[in-house]
């Protein structure tokens, strides 16, 4: 259930970025936009996504990855909301920014959720299943504007404007009917709760899906014995500071190859 719930969150976080590709010939005639114009959102909203991503972990570190997740989605999604009833482009142009805090801060903790909860010798493929749902999603979007969205000669020539990629916003912001049942059914990472002193909670968890909650215990404690703390300042010590650079540059890589040719 962990694993369907968190393919899910990507799989909306992937049609939501390759959306605004899909879209663009009808956004550029309904403005009188130039490419240039709305390259600069989309940028933007990038950059939103980089700070999504940073802060998630000190926000899941303190909050929780289920919280940081729901509220994450829920953002997103209202303000895909926004874009669709959208009445100018300063308007879209504020609101798909902005969706970019949530749509980065959606992935680390869908992630983190599909591994912890993943069985003995599963990490790995969870964790690529989880991250599939970003292709899933962006193959979706492409198949969806096929059949929403007329051809680029017949959006230039609508009279009033084509309006067509509103309804490709408001169906990404449907994910919203998701949360009530995020809310309710997506447990809590039990290391969260240990390190918060909420061993019972911890406990109930790791039985309900059959988790060792003693191994997770240890794990915790031999963590906070080491006081080498965690997050940022963990992957910049010099043990793992080599390895992190290395692979930043490696992903950089791998994101222009992919956000690039995907808008």
């Amino acid at each position: 259930m962990v694993l369907v719930i968190c393919f899910i969150t990507i799989l909306a976080d992937g049609f939501d970025l390759i959306i605004f590709g899909a879209t663009l010939p009808s956004l550029m005639q309904q403005w009188g936009l130039s490419k240039a114009a709305l390259a600069n959102v989309h940028s933007m909203t990038l950059a939103g996504l980089m700070v999504g991503f940073l802060v998630a972990g000190p926000l899941a570190d303190r909050y929780g990855r289920r919280i940081v997740l729901i509220a994450g989605g829920s953002w997103f999604s209202v303000l895909c909301a926004l874009c669709a009833l959208a009445p100018n482009f300063t308007t879209f142009g504020v609101a798909r920014v902005l969706a970019g805090l949530g749509l980065g801060a959606v992935v680390p903790s869908a992630v983190a959720l599909a591994n912890e909860f993943a069985p003995p010798g599963r990490r790995q493929l969870f964790n690529g299943i989880t991250l599939t749902g970003y292709a899933v999603g962006g193959i979706l979007t492409t198949v969806v504007a096929l059949a929403v969205i007329p051809g680029a000669e017949a959006i230039k020539a609508s009279n009033p404007p084509d309006e067509s990629w509103r309804a490709m916003y408001g169906l990404a912001a449907t994910f919203l009917l998701v949360i009530p049942f995020m809310w309710r059914r997506l447990p809590e990472s039990p290391s969260f709760l240990i390190a918060r002193g909420r061993d019972d909670e911890a406990a109930a968890v790791a039985r309900r899906f059959g988790m060792d909650f003693d191994r997770i215990v240890a794990d915790q404690r031999a963590h906070e014995e080491t006081g080498a703390g965690g997050g940022y300042r963990l992957l910049l010590s010099p043990k793992y500071v080599v390895a992190t650079v290395i692979f930043t540059l490696i992903m950089f890589c791998t994101q222009v190859l992919s956000y690039g040719p995907n808008t």
